[in-house]
């Protein structure tokens, strides 16, 4: 077996706990959108999308890339039909709400799996058709995926993909928004210089700088548009990445060990903490932000999210360890062979 790359699992253990905080506030809350929610969602998705894209395989061959999106269409798709539905179920939904419009593009939350799926195929699909311009220049696949993100991105902003059918249905807006992370990921494991750039300290200092800067300035200002919101997550990635990357954590090692563990089941937690994640509790608001959301207490809403974040977790986890003794469980709620 591949020996994993540990600080890749501690990162991801630190964007699951970012992705469960920021849902506590979105569901316990009512929407809050407090300031550790704001903060996370500048980095967390693009990162956890970059993070996957460091792990993508790339074959020449036609039949192992089919072999290959036949296992990620189990291992993703599998589980979002089925852990989607009984999730919809539950919240007393139209089960079409998961595949349709009626909830906007989210999926009823599932929309990650979705669009994980999409960008794997798209990947693989370049991958095959330009695999002569990829291989024979080393530059050849950073041209080849920027071209592709570009083209995506045209078409998401022309309307090509219209947003108010098919095209919400398949996220393509989220598609086109997180393909250059993902290829931005594949290049940072398989291109040294792209590596060495991140490593930069001069990069990551002046990463970090901007990242605040612009962090600030959006918050200040309300601004929300693609390049303000692009930039600032490339910003996110670089910083975490090298922090990530060249730190070595000085902890116990039942904590890094308990921290690997959920680094190793983050799809397994993102799957199943839909179903744990209290929800309508506003009386929380009033504890955090008594005074409205411009006079919250930053210490009160890290603290009151931060301890129902690890149970959620920690019911995730033990509920796929229950899941995965039945095989058919496994493969249809994990998309896992055990």
């Amino acid at each position: 077996m591949k020996e994993r790359i540990q600080w890749a699992d501690y990162l991801k253990a630190f964007l699951i706990f970012c992705v469960v905080f920021g849902h506590i506030e979105v569901f316990a809350m009512n929407d809050y959108n407090g300031f550790f929610c704001r903060l996370q969602d500048s980095f967390c998705m693009p990162l956890f999308i970059f993070v996957s894209g460091m792990f993508a395989k790339k074959y020449v061959g036609f039949k192992d890339s089919v072999r290959y999106l036949w296992k990620k269409a189990v291992q993703l798709l599998v589980p979002f039909i089925v852990c989607g539905l009984t999730y919809t179920y539950i919240m007393h939904r139209p089960l079409t709400s998961l595949f349709w419009y009626e909830n906007g593009d989210t999926h009823n939350g599932y929309w990650f799996v979705l669009v994980l799926f999409e960008l794997f195929f798209i990947f693989s699909v370049c991958h095959f058709l330009m695999k002569k311009i990829i291989t024979i220049h080393k530059w050849g696949g950073v041209i080849v995926f920027i071209l592709v993100s570009a083209l995506l991105k045209t078409a998401d902003l022309c309307g090509w993909i219209p947003r108010t059918t098919w095209g919400v249905c398949l996220s393509f807006y989220r598609v086109s928004w997180y393909f250059p992370y993902f290829c931005l990921g594949y290049m940072y494991m398989n291109n040294e210089r792209v590596r060495q750039f991140f490593c930069n300290q001069s990069v990551f200092t002046a990463s970090l700088v901007l990242f605040t800067i612009l962090f600030l300035l959006k918050n200040r200002y309300g601004i929300d548009n693609f390049p303000l919101n692009f930039i600032l997550s490339a910003f996110g990635i670089v910083v975490l990445v090298c922090l990530f990357d060249s730190k070595s954590f000085s902890v116990p090692v039942t904590i890094r060990k308990g921290i690997g563990y959920i680094g190793t089941h983050t799809l397994e937690i993102y799957l199943l903490h839909y179903f744990f994640v209290p929800k309508d509790l506003p009386y929380l608001v009033s504890v955090i932000a008594p005074n409205g959301i411009k006079g919250a207490n930053i210490v009160a809403e890290f603290l009151v999210c931060f301890g129902m974040a690890i149970p959620v977790i920690a019911l995730s986890l033990l509920t796929a360890s229950i899941i995965k003794k039945s095989k058919a469980l496994a493969l249809l709620y994990l998309g896992k062979n055990v």
